[in-house]
């Protein structure tokens, strides 16, 4: 949750100017095909990007002297997108694919106390629910109204809506509105480099689909690990119907899960902190280990992404980051899998 408060020379002889001018048309004049070349300056500032399954690009962003807008790639320049909402005073702050074409778009409302949740489809927008923040009173005597914070919007292949972010609840879009569906209990969490006398957050919740049409949900750390945070303690499946709790799995270590992705069909490949990169059969839901590229090359693996066949892990040989210099080496690197062998492309 995030606590937010609405109220935010010389003159120069006569005789040099016709030189002077014809040198510098001249010097436009042989720029003009060049200049046909060069793309425009976009002054959009892009916060977050989604592409609908038509291939539409959207984006939410800001333009100088302009609120927060949606966006629609036009080929070489964003475009603000319409959005004709009963939202009132509305400020808008990520999208996401969702179901039948279309894009959910996620706004603060203080008129309504509320996170906001949209649905739309060239210029189709639909209402999909909203999320109440808690109005909490601070030490001075007033209030202030944290609201949803940082969810990821995950819309599975069955076309169901679910919403998770830095908190325990996990809600799903049904007809009517935005229910909470399962929240996860003190004992599913575990402390993560948590400090004395500090109050740790929720760190984000995320999703991730399998073959069998399950969406995995796992915490992943965030790039420098040292942030402490409350962390689900390995992970959430839902089958479209019911949650089922998996505290560990068979030949995985019970370290902090870092990250979570598709490996191949039959598996998903999961990063565990110092641990090293791990295969899950999401048949079976058991894990075994997938060998190093190089001895402690992945003692923090931050993504692991399938493309075109080809595995590709982003990782740093360091358990805590440190800053990047001659000595300790690069921060991160990225690994590609391919012929059954590791080879180190971009470091």
């Amino acid at each position: 949750m995030v606590a937010s408060t609405f109220g935010n020379r010389r003159r120069a002889r006569s005789c040099a100017y016709p030189a002077v001018l014809a040198l510098i048309g001249g010097w436009l004049l042989g720029l003009a095909p060049l200049a046909a070349q060069v793309p425009r300056v976009d002054t959009a500032a892009i916060s977050s990007v989604a592409q609908d399954s038509a291939g539409v690009i959207w984006a939410t962003g800001q333009s100088p002297g302009t609120p927060p807008e949606l966006y629609r790639w036009q080929g070489d320049h964003w475009a603000a997108e319409p959005v004709h909402t009963d939202i009132s005073g509305a400020l808008l702050q990520g999208v996401w694919p969702g179901p039948r074409g279309g894009v959910v778009a996620e706004w603060i409302s203080p008129a309504e106390d509320s996170t906001v949740f949209t649905w739309q489809q060239d210029h189709e927008v639909k209402t999909l629910g909203k999320i109440k923040g808690e109005t909490t009173r601070n030490s001075d005597g007033g209030y202030s109204t944290s609201y949803f914070d940082s969810p990821e919007v995950t819309t599975t292949s069955s076309g169901e809506i679910l919403i998770t972010g830095n908190s325990p609840n996990i809600y799903r879009v049904e007809p009517g509105g935005i229910h909470l569906v399962y929240t996860i209990q003190p004992g599913q969490y575990r402390p993560h480099r948590q400090f004395l006398n500090q109050p740790a957050p929720y760190l984000p919740l995320h999703t991730m689909e399998d073959a069998q049409g399950r969406t995995w949900i796992w915490s992943g750390l965030p790039a420098r690990v040292e942030v402490s945070g409350i962390v689900l303690r390995g992970f959430l499946l839902f089958d479209g119907k019911d949650f089922d709790y998996r505290a560990q799995l068979p030949g995985l270590p019970s370290g902090q899960v870092t990250c979570l992705g598709r490996w191949d069909k039959e598996h998903l490949a999961v990063g565990i902190l110092n641990a090293g990169l791990y295969a899950i059969d999401t048949s079976t839901l058991t894990a075994r280990r997938i060998a190093d590229s190089e001895p402690g090359a992945f003692r923090f693996i931050q993504q692991v992404f399938n493309l075109g066949g080809d595995r590709y892990v982003i990782a740093s040989n360091f358990g805590l980051p440190q800053a990047e210099n001659p000595e300790s080496g690069p921060f991160n690197i990225l690994w590609r899998f391919r012929d059954e062998r590791w080879g180190k492309l971009l470091t």
